[in-house]
């Protein structure tokens, strides 16, 4: 299993609030819009990354992300194929840190 970490403020997750959050459940739960992504690799190092598309995080704990290059001719990537990313997987949330690990499964 794969593990990535981002940086939650840098998702610029859309809205005010969540599609599908209930009350007591926290803020973060329910879909989001994608603007822009920053990783962070297993040395430390952040890079940003020009996509944009869906996150979805649930109630049960998994996360789940489809997501696009702009650029159409983009090559491809450990996690992505003509430019198209999709992955889910059991997410940890450090409110502390303002980050989040999924394991993609």
């Amino acid at each position: 299993m794969t593990k990535l970490k981002f940086a939650m403020f840098a998702l610029a997750l859309a809205g005010s609030a969540p599609a599908l959050a209930q009350e007591n459940k926290g803020p973060i739960i329910g879909a989001w819009r994608m603007t822009s992504l920053q990783i962070t690799d297993s040395k430390g190092k952040k890079a940003d990354v020009p996509y944009s598309g869906q996150v979805v995080f649930s109630q049960s704990g998994t996360l789940s992300v489809q997501a696009m290059d702009q650029d159409p001719a983009a090559k491809p990537t450990t996690y992505t194929a003509n430019g198209y990313e999709a992955y889910y997987g059991p997410v940890a949330i450090d409110e502390g840190k303002s980050t989040f690990t999924i394991t993609v499964e």
